[in-house]
C-alpha cells in the first residue's frame, strides 16, 4: 500500500486524476471478458465530498431532482461512469439482534 501523501487530500490533484467514463469495462463483463482495470463501486458519498465534487451546496430545500443532478456531476467529476440512487421508497422493518460476543 502506498504511503499516504498530502496531495492525496488536495482537490486540484483529484480533479487532474479523474478520467473520462470508461464504457469498455462493462461491455467487457457482459461479454465474459476480463476488463483491462476493476472498477471502483461507491454506494455513497459524504454530502461535504458531493459538494466539493460539484462545485455545489446542497441546501435542506433542495427539490430531489436538483440533488440528482448534484450528485450525478460530482461522481462525473471524480470519474465515475455511473450513479446510485433508489428506485423507491420502500424500506422493510427489521427486529434489533442481539449482538454475539466475537469469537476468542
Amino acid at each position: 500500500m502506498r504511503k499516504f501523501e498530502s496531495r492525496f487530500a488536495d482537490w486540484s490533484y483529484l480533479k487532474d486524476m479523474a478520467g473520462k467514463p470508461d464504457y469498455t469495462r462493462i461491455q467487457k463483463v457482459l461479454a465474459k471478458e476480463k476488463p483491462h482495470q476493476y472498477t471502483l463501486f461507491e454506494f455513497f458519498l459524504h454530502p461535504a465530498l458531493y459538494e466539493l465534487l460539484s462545485g455545489e451546496k446542497i441546501t435542506k430545500d433542495m427539490p430531489d431532482y436538483r440533488l440528482k443532478e448534484l450528485q450525478m456531476k460530482a461522481y462525473a467529476n471524480a470519474g465515475y461512469d455511473y450513479i446510485t440512487f433508489h428506485a423507491c421508497p420502500i424500506t422493510f422493518p427489521t427486529a434489533a439482534k442481539e449482538q454475539k460476543k466475537p469469537f476468542p
